[in-house]
């Protein structure tokens, strides 16, 4: 079970690779701002993209929601370019 913290380093470089053997080959993260700044999370999107996995990260402020006009755009360039 997760314990609800932010995880990075080994754990984050193997989830690429576990996306890819599903299916998934887009990932939205909602990290808030100030978390992608601890030591591992920085590197998310750039493990990510190495991986074959496009990443995308809305701005998502501390205690709040991802930012919705960049949601809203996010999921209609993906939704139009992945029919």
């Amino acid at each position: 079970m997760h314990d609800g913290s932010a995880r990075g380093g080994k754990w984050l470089a193997d989830q690429p690779h576990r996306l890819q053997q599903a299916g998934i080959d887009v990932a939205v993260s909602v990290v808030t701002d100030n978390k992608v700044a601890k030591p591992g999370l920085g590197a998310a999107t750039d493990t990510a993209a190495a991986g074959g996995i496009q990443p995308h990260r809305p701005p998502t402020p501390d205690r709040h929601a991802p930012d919705r006009v960049a949601t809203a755009s996010l999921a209609t360039t993906e939704s139009t370019q992945n029919v």
